[in-house]
């Protein structure tokens, strides 16, 4: 799968990452879009070699997933070059819907 955009929602290029929210096997991060006026998550997937990680083709696998208890997937990237902080690598990417409260996991824990 090497690049789907879904409707007149975001695509990589409307968004601007603005911080890092999660990070566990792979960085998250709050991106915005001037555009929409509205916030989303960016979920980014290293790529060693020339090959998408398995996380991101498990992942991306769920893009045309619709269904309200399910976080909405608005684009998906397998590779994309990027530059942070002046350093160039290549990574994969899904921008999605932002769940502003977390992930289920830490909701749980929090109840607990």
């Amino acid at each position: 799968m090497s690049s789907t955009s879904l409707t007149s929602t975001p695509t990589l290029k409307d968004v601007v990452p603005v911080r890092k929210i999660a990070s566990s096997r792979n960085q998250i991060f709050l991106a915005r879009s001037t555009t929409h006026e509205q916030d989303y998550a960016l979920k980014l997937f290293p790529i060693t070699g020339d090959k998408a990680s398995n996380s991101y083709q498990n992942e991306s696998r769920f893009v045309f997933f619709n269904h309200e208890n399910i976080i909405k997937f608005y684009s998906v990237k397998s590779k994309q070059k990027s530059t942070f902080e002046g350093n160039e690598f290549y990574a994969s990417f899904i921008l999605m819907e932002l769940a502003p409260f977390g992930d289920l996991h830490s909701i749980v824990s929090r109840q607990i």
